[in-house]
C-alpha cells in the first residue's frame, strides 16, 4: 500500500493540471501515487494514462460537478493517506520525502493533516496558529478555531476512516455545498485528531481566471467587468452564499454532540461572521444581476434552505435574513468588530488549547 495518494480534480485547465501532476512525479518516492481526474475530456491530458506506474488519470465524459469530482477521487482513492491539491497548485518535489516520512510515522488516531501553503506569489506563508502544531487537535478545537483553511490544497485524510464516512451525503449535489472537503474534515474528527504540518511542502500556484469550478461560467471571448473579480455567481454570489451559510450552520449542529459548549457556539459565531462577510461584499467579486437586492437574494436562499432540510431554526441561523437587511455600512461596521471580538477570542482559545492539551 503506497503511503499517499495526491488527488488532483481538474476541469477545462489542462495545462496547468499536467504542471500539479509532474511537480508530483518528480520525486521518484514509490510510497507515492497520484490520482487526477477531470470533468470533461482532456486530449492533452490523455498521455498521463501511461506516463508512470504511479499515476492513474481518468475523466468523465460530461461535467457533473466538482463535488461529484471530490467524491470520486475520494471514493477511488486506497493509498494510507490521500491528499487534496488544486490543479492551480504544486508540491516541492524535494520536500516530498520528508513528508512522507512525517506521515508513516502518525499515529492511526490523526485522521486529519492539515498542511502549511506557501505562497509564492507573496513569499509568505498561509497564516495558521503555529503553536498549534505542537498538540494533536480534537473535533472542538478545529470547528472553533479557523484552522483548517477553505483552500483545499494540503488536507489529508486518512484513507481508512475516509470510506467509513457517508461520503454520499456530505458530497450531495447542492447549492450550499461549497466546503465538502472541511465538513468530511470535521466528521473524520469525531473519532481522531488533527496535527498541522508546518514545514514547506504544499506550494500555491498562480491563480488561473479560467476553467474550474470558480470560472466555469466564463465563456470563450468573454471579457471581464473592470473592477469587479467576476467569479461564477453559483458559487460565490449573494444567494450561494447564503444557501452555504444555512448547510454550513446546520452540519456545525448535526456535529453538537460531540463537541464541547464553548467550541460549538464559537464554530457557529466564525461561521455567520465568515459568510456574512462573503454576502456583503458578493457584489465586488461577482456581477449580480441589475436591480437585485443583497436581502432579496438571501430570503430566496433561507426559503430553498427550508425546502431542502439545510436550515437548522437555530437562533443565530434565523439572525442571518434580518442581518443582510441592515445598510450596508452598518453591516461592515458591525462584521469588523466582530472580527476583532473573534480574533480576541481565538487569541484566548489557542491558549486554552494548549494549557488543555488538544480539547476546548
Amino acid at each position: 500500500m503506497k503511503t499517499l495518494e495526491i488527488l488532483i480534480p481538474t476541469y477545462r485547465r489542462p495545462e496547468s493540471a499536467a504542471c500539479a501532476i509532474k511537480s508530483c512525479l518528480a520525486n521518484t518516492d514509490q510510497r507515492l501515487a497520484v490520482r487526477c481526474n477531470s470533468n470533461g475530456f482532456e486530449p492533452s491530458l490523455e498521455e498521463f494514462r501511461s506516463i508512470d506506474p504511479r499515476c492513474i488519470y481518468d475523466n468523465f465524459s460530461t461535467n457533473s460537478g466538482s463535488i461529484a469530482n471530490f467524491r470520486y477521487l475520494f471514493q477511488t482513492t486506497n493509498a494510507r493517506f490521500c491528499m487534496l491539491l488544486s490543479d492551480e497548485d504544486r508540491v516541492d518535489s524535494g520536500a516530498m520525502t520528508n513528508f512522507l516520512d512525517f506521515l508513516d510515522n502518525c499515529p492511526d488516531s490523526v485522521n486529519v493533516i492539515s498542511c502549511s501553503i506557501f505562497d509564492l506569489q507573496n513569499n509568505r506563508y498561509y497564516s495558521q496558529p503555529n503553536r498549534l502544531c505542537q498538540v494533536d487537535l480534537d473535533l472542538g478545537a478545529v470547528a472553533a478555531l479557523p484552522i483548517i483553511p477553505t483552500y483545499m490544497s494540503g488536507l489529508v485524510f486518512s484513507v481508512a476512516k475516509l470510506h467509513k464516512v457517508d461520503l454520499d451525503k456530505l458530497c450531495a449535489t447542492s447549492l450550499g455545498n461549497a466546503y465538502s472537503h472541511l465538513d468530511i474534515s470535521k466528521y473524520l474528527l469525531i473519532d481522531g485528531y488533527l496535527r498541522i504540518y508546518k514545514p514547506y511542502f504544499v506550494l500555491k500556484g498562480d491563480e488561473i481566471t479560467e476553467g474550474g469550478e470558480g470560472y466555469e461560467h466564463r465563456k470563450l471571448g468573454h471579457v471581464s467587468t473592470s473592477g469587479n473579480l467576476d467569479l461564477n455567481p453559483l458559487v460565490y454570489g449573494p444567494k450561494a452564499r447564503a444557501r452555504q451559510f444555512y448547510y454550513s450552520e446546520n452540519n456545525i449542529s448535526y456535529l453538537r454532540s460531540h463537541m464541547g459548549l464553548m467550541s460549538f457556539y464559537f464554530s457557529k459565531m466564525n461561521t455567520f461572521y465568515f459568510f456574512a462577510a462573503a454576502v456583503s461584499r458578493a457584489n465586488a467579486v461577482t456581477i449580480v444581476d441589475q436591480g437585485v437586492s443583497i436581502s432579496a437574494e438571501v430570503k430566496f436562499a433561507l426559503s430553498e434552505a427550508k425546502l431542502t432540510n439545510e436550515f437548522s431554526g437555530s437562533i443565530i441561523s434565523f439572525l442571518f435574513y434580518p442581518f443582510s437587511k441592515i445598510p450596508i455600512y452598518l453591516r461592515l461596521i458591525f462584521l469588523k468588530l466582530l472580527e476583532k471580538s473573534l480574533s480576541t477570542l481565538n487569541k484566548v482559545m489557542v491558549l486554552v488549547v494548549l494549557i488543555r492539551g488538544r480539547k476546548i
